[in-house]
């Protein structure tokens, strides 16, 4: 027979109003048979209606009217009880019982068991009054079954659809001090408490006390159910036993009130269990080390006196108050307490046993790998010994993991230090020797602290295979793009040629001049300057010649010498024009960013406007409202421009589309450089308008530092604290550290250029925006595009010496033992050629910067840069040095190859080949090569 009994509306006896699943549930049960086919319990006794003892049940007087009664229960065989019991454990938990709308912090007394028309219905065994119609169930239906109808009206909390706690619900070490300290009655000293102590409690820890407790609830209120079904059993046993006695319908109604049998009631069995996961020292001693002898000895049972202000904050007023006398127990002293209690008949602390048997997982493997807490268990028991097993794994685990992190932080510490002691080195080393680098240093770290700046994080260090794998990404985005142009243009059409005439010395001021007032040609270096438009009208295709800027370039230097009409002159000019194969373009790129600096608008009759100025870092463009000022100073000059005249004249409306166009052809040649791969010196774009030109990052981005900004501008921003500036907008704001970067930098140096300079430099690099560069190199760190694209910032002898590779006795057809001696000889010689770069820069360090020292000859000399790219960003550069046979004689000069990267000296060397005279005919080679840019 199940307990779960039905609601049995007006009538308990009609058999109207139960379902079919409680008919069969009737009818199945042995003692079916005792059904009553009577419609009222009274009437004469049938002898015929006998049990299964053979005894008659005792005939009831007749029904009082208007007063609820229950059919009273047989007595049950110990089958039918352990049936009814199961039953009963199977139903869902007693938790909200009693008065549905109590508040928890306002606890109030039982009612009345002896109110017959007021009474709870859900915390009482209750029928209607049997109707006469009504089929009355007898004896052979068990009374308790009503009781079902609790069972029916308690909400079922699952422990398992637990609504888990999230990150947000973790306190903070301060909070839980003082949570913890809160809840003595006499706060202890915090140094008399266990360190482990003040350690909150992670999202899986509070997770499985709150598991732990309703575990707990839904225990104890079985417990307590079923202590309150014996009991009633146990009544009604009695009475049937003693025939003379019959107890009446209020009797047997007080008597079948469960409720009232509970030492609690169930909202404060709930109220008590869910506030026992706040109670912090009640488990503090079960997780510490135990590094001094009293540690574990922490542990406060909840119903104990010295826990009152824990019952207070939780108002649990009435339950499990000093119920234990004693104040500290051990972990095992603690289990054993609550288990002596529990067995005693305290509910509580029965509750207790099952919730800390839950949250130490007893006979369970999820705690520690054993199986569960070593003091769940006595010491005699195989189980503790696998729990101490378990426990000294884990330490010893946590053992070695703080070792290797002791290592790690002791060996960070030493690098730190290591790295400390050098950085001071370099500092104090760096003031004798290059004031101007150590007073950069320290302005630096003077803003920083000025400004509040926290130090940035340390920046990993860009691994070889990264560099790779961003430089094929570039690689694959240009190779693309020159595909789609290559098949777009005219094979007859050919390269776009460059053609530079170099009359004492190439002049890149020339070569603008000469070639922004060419008409357009889409094969020679007008290009660079007119629109790249092809067609006209609905037929014109837009940047169409702008395919040509990112193919190859022949690049041809035309010299002045007048050769004559002869055909020996002519074919004389034809050997003296270099073939373009890489090195008379990186040449001209060379010299290009070399000379940006210095170029300048040209006026006539008037000063020259300059378009850059130096910078700490570099050239960088002069300011929209600068150019326009000197522009217009400069035509009032030549009486071009009147003090009355609007900016819109003619003159000066064509000066400043010729400055746009000087600006987009910079942008224009850079473009080239990056799809050709060839190096821009670093010198011609500062770290700023890297970061905002080619990336899209600008001053008051997220990823852009601000330590690195004041790197990136070299100057002193500290400064401008406190100073009321007026922004373009018309806004008046004092500057402080945020607005300083947010607003105050992106402006002076932007915003300000943004109209004619900057927006035509970004033109010609994007071509109008065909070219997405912030797509590509914003996905890259700008240490990753310097190194990919831009030069080294300081050319030292020790970096050219690293991309030297000697090349010994080439073309030697004499014997080896002659071969070997000349090879020894040149081996020495090469190391005189180092010796002699690290001496030329040592010598020439007091060298003015507007001249280009020994070392960029030297480069340019061999490669056509007079600079050199990042090693890291492009490995495979190297300058070859070959010790050639059959191409010279002996005591010839040192000739380069700039297409190949190489200097070639003759194998026999020299007559006296000493260092000085090497030095000195190296010298004459070098030096008499600057602004030939021919094969001469």
């Amino acid at each position: 027979m199940s307990g779960n009994g039905s609601q049995w509306g007006n009538g308990w006896g009609s058999s109207k109003g139960w379902n079919s699943s409680q008919q069969q549930q009737q009818q199945s049960h042995p003692r079916a048979s005792w059904q009553a086919s009577s419609s009222s319990r009274g009437g004469p006794r049938d002898p015929s209606r006998r049990g299964d003892d053979g005894r008659v049940p005792r005939q009831h007087p007749p029904p009082v009217h208007n007063e609820e009664r229950i059919p009273r229960r047989p007595k049950l065989d110990h089958h039918h009880q352990a049936t009814a019991t199961s039953s009963f454990s199977s139903s869902s938990s007693l938790y909200h019982v009693r008065h549905s709308n109590h508040q928890h912090n306002n606890a109030q007394p039982a009612q009345s068991m002896y109110t017959t028309k007021k009474e709870d219905p859900q915390m009482m065994v209750t029928t209607a009054t049997p109707t006469k119609k009504e089929e009355v169930p007898t004896k052979s239906e068990p009374s308790f079954s009503t009781t079902s109808s609790i069972v029916n009206q308690v909400k079922v909390e699952d422990p398992n659809q637990t609504t888990n706690l999230t990150d947000s619900s973790v306190m903070s070490p301060a909070d839980w001090e003082q949570k913890l300290l809160s809840q003595f009655r006499f706060p202890p000293e915090k140094y008399h408490l266990p360190a482990e102590a003040f350690v909150p409690d992670n999202v899986n820890r509070m997770n499985k006390k709150k598991e732990a407790s309703e575990v707990a609830i839904q225990k104890v209120m079985k417990k307590m159910r079923d202590k309150a079904l014996r009991e009633v059993q146990e009544e009604q046993d009695d009475e049937d036993d003693d025939d003379s006695y019959v107890s009446s319908d209020s009797e047997r109604k007080q008597r079948n009130r469960l409720s009232d049998r509970f030492p609690y009631e169930a909202i404060q069995i709930k109220d008590f269990f869910n506030a026992v996961p706040d109670c912090l020292p009640f488990t503090m001693g079960f997780d510490v080390f135990g590094l001094r002898d009293k540690d574990e000895e922490n542990c406060l049972c909840p119903c104990g006196k010295d826990l009152f202000p824990w019952h207070n904050q939780h108002r649990l007023e009435g339950v499990g108050i000093n119920h234990c006398k004693n104040s500290k127990y051990t972990p095992m002293g603690l289990m054993r307490h609550l288990r002596t209690e529990g067995e005693k008949g305290c509910i509580l602390h029965y509750g207790l046993t099952i919730y800390m048997e839950h949250l130490y997982c007893k006979n369970s493997h999820n705690y520690r790998g054993g199986v569960g807490h070593k003091a769940l268990y006595e010491m005699n028991d195989a189980n503790y010994k696998i729990a101490v097993a378990a426990e000294k794994r884990e330490l010893h685990h946590e053992i070695l993991v703080g070792r290797q992190k002791l290592e790690e932080e002791k060996a960070r510490r030493m690098q730190l230090e290591h790295r400390q002691i050098q950085q001071t080195e370099q500092l104090e080393f760096l003031q004798k020797t290059n004031k101007d680098a150590f007073q950069k240093i320290k302005q630096l770290e003077e803003d920083k602290k000025a400004l509040h700046i926290e130090e940035k994080g340390k920046t990993p260090v860009l691994s070889k295979f990264e560099l790779d794998c961003y430089r094929k990404s570039m690689d694959a985005y240009f190779g693309l793009a020159k595909a789609v142009a290559s098949s777009k243009l005219e094979t007859e059409e050919g390269p776009l040629c460059v053609e530079v005439h170099q009359e004492n010395g190439f002049s890149l001021q020339n070569f603008f001049n000469k070639w922004s007032s060419r008409r357009k040609d889409k094969k020679t270096a007008s290009l660079l300057f007119c629109d790249l438009n092809y067609g006209q009208g609905k037929r014109e295709m837009k940047n169409f010649h702008g395919m040509k800027i990112i193919s190859k370039w022949n690049v041809q230097f035309k010299n002045e010498i007048n050769y004559g009409r002869t055909a020996e002159a002519k074919e004389q000019k034809v050997l003296d024009t270099a073939i373009d194969e890489g090195g008379p373009t990186r040449e001209f790129l060379s010299q290009c960013w070399m000379q940006m600096g210095d170029l300048k608008l040209p006026v006539e009759g008037g000063t020259d406007v300059s378009l850059f100025e130096k910078h700490t870092h570099g050239w960088v463009p002069i300011t929209d409202e600068m150019l326009r000022t000197k522009l217009k100073a400069a035509l009032k000059e030549n009486g071009r421009l009147s003090d009355d005249s609007e900016s819109d004249d003619s003159e000066y409306a064509g000066k400043i589309e010729q400055a746009r166009m000087y600006y987009r052809a910079i942008g224009r040649i850079m473009l080239h450089a990056l799809a050709s791969g060839n190096t821009i010196w670093s010198s011609s774009m500062t770290p700023l308008y890297q970061n905002w030109l080619l990336r899209g990052c600008r001053p008051g981005d997220e990823d852009y530092h601000k330590e690195d900004i004041l790197k990136h501008l070299g100057e002193k921003m500290r400064k401008f604290l406190g100073v009321v500036h007026e922004f373009k907008d018309g806004t008046e704001e004092v500057l402080n550290e945020e607005n300083i970067f947010t607003k105050f930098i992106p402006e002076q140096y932007l915003s300000s250029r943004e109209d004619i300079c900057l927006e035509s430099m970004k033109e010609g690099l994007t071509l109008g925006g065909d070219y997405n560069l912030p797509g590509i190199f914003r996905t890259m760190p700008l240490e990753a595009v310097q190194k990919l694209i831009f030069s080294c910032p300081v050319l030292t002898a020790q970096a050219i010496i690293d991309i030297l590779v000697p090349d010994y006795c080439v073309g030697w057809e004499g014997s080896k033992e002659d071969g070997k001696g000349h090879r020894r000889m040149q081996e020495d010689f090469f190391r005189d050629l180092c010796d002699i770069l690290k001496e030329r820069e040592h010598r020439e360090k007091e060298l003015p910067s507007d001249k280009l020292s020994f070392l960029c000859l030297f480069v340019a000399f061999c490669t056509g840069y007079a600079f050199l790219p990042d090693p890291m960003g492009n490995p495979n550069f190297k300058i070859n040095v070959w010790f050639n046979f059959p191409e010279t004689r002996k005591d010839d000069y040192p000739v380069s190859h700039t297409c190949d990267n190489m200097l070639t000296l003759p194998g026999y060397l020299y007559t006296n080949p000493d260092r000085d005279n090497f030095e000195r005919i190296l010298d004459e080679s070098i030096y008499g090569s600057v602004g030939r840019l021919d094969m001469n």
